[in-house]
């Protein structure tokens, strides 16, 4: 049975053209409980905690899940101890689910897959599991064998003890998918040009790396909505090619952009919409804050015709992907 509650972020990996039309195929992390081939090989030198244990949560309530780390500092970092923050080598987790966009499913094989912060954008599908994968919580206390980065206990260390304690199996696979064409509207689109030394642009055609690089100001990519800046769900992006600008938009949209503009150049991009069906993981987003919606901003697919003069077309034929 295919659970539609199952959020889909969903990445470009190849475009197919063909007289029947246009489909993309995407990016999914499909989840079970099976003898499935998992994303991290099976090997005794697999990193792992020294002890753990996992147990379902109780009176949780209505709160935020949190996962606190006592790792050692990143190479050139310092890690100054903070309220909150666990033992040396301890990974504590509370109230934690495993599916879902904040789950640990989604930490441990996406966002600190290579025992670094990273975020791909747009992020992996998430599919398959069982019916309980969002719902039900956990939490888990971890000691490593010495000190190892937050980052390490995180990724590559869940990985093995969710496999192991859990029997988790998980593995990364490309479908077909539904998709969008990012085109211009009538008219000449107006997009506002970056300002060359600004900043330096991300390179989107890997991983990028969520800890700062010394003496280098990357370009801000973002997509969500955060309480440092307010409720409103936001794209925003600087220094990017139209191509950049449809996978950072595929973020939003839960589904692959495909640009069809044939505009070169980089640009600045800043949208700040309400979220509806074609955005409802912005929607859920702000909900975990515990933000009220406004009916005084426009969507995202109007924001981006209204602001640049551009828009996003579905495909032909084009069905949404929700696997299992």
């Amino acid at each position: 049975m295919i659970d539609r509650r199952v959020l889909q972020l969903n990445f470009a990996k190849k475009i197919a053209i063909a007289a029947g039309g246009l489909a993309a195929l995407a990016w999914s992390i499909l989840v079970g409980m099976s003898n499935t081939r998992p994303i991290s090989a099976q090997s005794a030198e697999r990193p792992r905690f020294m002890t753990a244990m996992i147990r379902s949560s109780v009176n949780c309530g209505d709160d935020n899940p949190t996962v606190a780390t006592g790792g050692r500092p990143a190479p050139g970092g310092t890690k100054k101890k903070k309220k909150g923050d666990a033992a040396p080598g301890i990974l504590s987790v509370r109230c934690a689910a495993l599916g879902g966009e904040a789950g640990l499913i989604r930490q441990a094989y996406v966002v600190f897959a290579t025992g670094e912060a990273t975020v791909r954008i747009p992020s992996p599908a998430l599919s398959g599991g069982p019916d309980w994968l969002d719902s039900e919580t956990f939490d888990i206390e971890a000691r490593a064998d010495g000190e190892v980065s937050g980052a390490m206990m995180r990724g590559p260390m869940l990985q093995t003890l969710l496999e192991d304690k859990m029997k988790l199996k998980v593995r990364l696979e490309t479908r077909e998918s539904a998709a969008y064409a990012l085109v211009a509207s009538e008219g000449a689109p107006r997009l506002h040009a970056f300002q060359e030394g600004s900043c330096t642009p991300n390179d989107f055609s890997r991983s990028l790396a969520l800890r700062a690089t010394p003496g280098v100001n990357f370009c801000i990519s973002f997509v969500g909505v955060s309480p440092s800046v307010g409720s409103v769900p936001t794209v925003e992006a600087k220094g990017v090619t139209l191509s950049d600008f449809a996978k950072v938009l595929s973020w939003a949209v839960d589904l692959p952009v495909i640009d069809a503009t044939g505009i070169a150049g980089r640009f600045d991009f800043r949208l700040e919409f309400e979220p509806d069906k074609n955005t409802p993981k912005m929607g859920e987003l702000r909900s975990l804050i515990g933000a009220a919606g406004s009916a005084v901003r426009p969507t995202i697919m109007t924001a981006i015709q209204q602001q640049y003069g551009l828009k996003l077309v579905g495909l032909p034929g084009a069905a949404r992907v929700f696997g299992g």
